[in-house]
């Protein structure tokens, strides 16, 4: 895996993501929402890289995770995929009243 690869905790990400992208994409998301989609997406690239495999290679592709050679880069469409799952819990509701809240009783 290349070294100028962006690093979530660990876990390499794919060439294909914008994190401009998909900030952007993340409007009512709130800092848990957030931890929840990106664990999401990490868990799919796991299930991924799993499909398909026998009990002895599970349990070779556990070895390998435990002594932290398992590098499954996050790609954009497994963001998209926990898109889909992880929805914002944050309402518009709840911001413009945190707004006015800050302007009505922002300190000077």
């Amino acid at each position: 895996m290349p070294d100028h690869l962006p690093r979530f905790q660990g876990t390499d990400v794919a060439d294909d993501v914008d994190l401009t992208a998909v900030s952007a994409a993340l409007s009512g998301y709130s800092g848990d929402d957030i931890r929840s989609l990106c664990r999401e997406a990490a868990m799919i690239g796991l299930r991924r890289r799993m499909e398909g495999l026998t009990n002895d290679e599970l349990k070779a592709l556990n070895e390998e995770f435990k002594a932290g050679r398992l590098k499954e880069p996050i790609r954009r469409a497994d963001f998209d995929a926990a898109c889909a799952r992880i929805r914002p819990s944050v309402r518009e509701s709840d911001l413009v009243k945190h707004l006015k809240f800050q302007e009505d009783y922002r300190s000077v």
